[in-house]
């Protein structure tokens, strides 16, 4: 919160930097005593602006992150990316000023060499060595063809109730679930992509039904958006959920894995592949880390309600 706040005023001294220079004839600093009202109008005018511009880019960024194990870091490599797809040109430093303002708090995404903003915009789905170039795409454009994600999508523009979405969208997620689980030669595409068992080549550690690993399509969302140049963006995203059980010294522990597909529906393919896969095991370790350490405290709600599953009060007595 520190950290967006300090964005929005670095952001808002810069959009009234040259009201200021006006009002003071070139020194940027004004006279004592009480400001012209017009001044004082354009000044609330600017900070309602630039509120409305920093409260839209931390909301589109939620569409971008990881669905598990969400980090402060990687909420500000979802925020970059969002506001480069839709405003490529940042004129007014909007992207800067978040950046320097999670820097000054040591907020810093992991694995990331420089806090540039191509360094810390999502990667695209990379590429398998042992493939020719461009298969992947390929694959996953055809994917995305053969479950008719269009089609689907097209669905929901027709409803007008939210119960209707709601239940138009569940019908979606199911059908898209099959289409996965059906084709298992489509499957392992993605499966490779997205770093976990959906077919039943890979079935380690995870839960298994008839045969087939068990995971969820946990949400389908539309977003339709203007870019800087008026023309639409069209998207798609899908988050897909997995559980895996991992033993360490003796105790199982279960830990969850997910991923964030961000589908271009004009362009039919997929933009980025935001995963917390099942081969990642230094984040693995982490989690089981941090379980084993927060097993000694009793959460807040147990306080109250008796035995809870409840981390929130855990994840904040250990700083995680």
């Amino acid at each position: 919160m520190a950290a967006v706040f300090d964005a929005f005023l670095s952001i808002y001294r810069n959009r009234t930097r040259d009201l200021l220079r006006l009002a003071s004839g070139g020194t940027g600093v004004l006279q004592q005593g009480e400001l012209h009202p017009d001044l004082v109008q354009r000044l609330a005018r600017e900070a309602a602006k630039a509120a409305g511009h920093v409260l839209t880019m931390c909301i589109r960024a939620l569409d971008y992150c990881p669905p598990v194990d969400l980090t402060f870091g990687e909420y500000l490599r979802a925020l970059i990316t969002a506001d480069m797809d839709l405003i490529p040109e940042d004129e007014r430093g909007y992207r800067v000023a978040f950046i320097e303002a999670f820097r000054r708090r040591g907020i810093y995404p992991r694995d990331v060499r420089t806090l540039s903003e191509d360094s810390l915009r999502w990667a695209r789905p990379g590429e398998d060595p042992t493939l020719p170039p461009g298969q992947i795409e390929e694959e996953l454009k055809r994917f995305i063809e053969n479950i008719g994600l269009r089609r689907q999508v097209d669905r929901l523009r027709y409803k007008k109730g939210r119960r209707e979405i709601w239940d138009e969208t569940r019908n979606i997620r199911r059908e898209l679930h099959s289409a996965i689980r059906g084709e298992f030669w489509k499957a392992e595409i993605l499966q490779q992509v997205t770093g976990l068992a959906l077919t039943d080549t890979e079935m380690a550690r995870v839960n298994v039904k008839k045969g087939m690993p068990v995971f969820s399509i946990n949400a389908l969302r539309e977003a339709r958006r203007l870019r800087e140049d008026g023309r639409a963006l069209n998207q798609v995203f899908i988050t897909i959920l997995q559980k895996e059980t991992m033993e360490h010294q003796g105790q199982e522990h279960i830990v969850r894995a997910g991923c964030t597909l961000v589908l271009d529906l004009d362009e039919g393919r997929v933009t980025y592949v935001i995963r917390k896969g099942l081969r990642d095991f230094a984040r693995l370790s982490r989690t089981i880390k941090f379980q084993e350490d927060g097993s000694g405290y009793a959460s807040l709600a147990a306080t109250y309600f008796g035995d809870s599953q409840e981390r929130f009060a855990a994840l904040h007595h250990l700083g995680a």
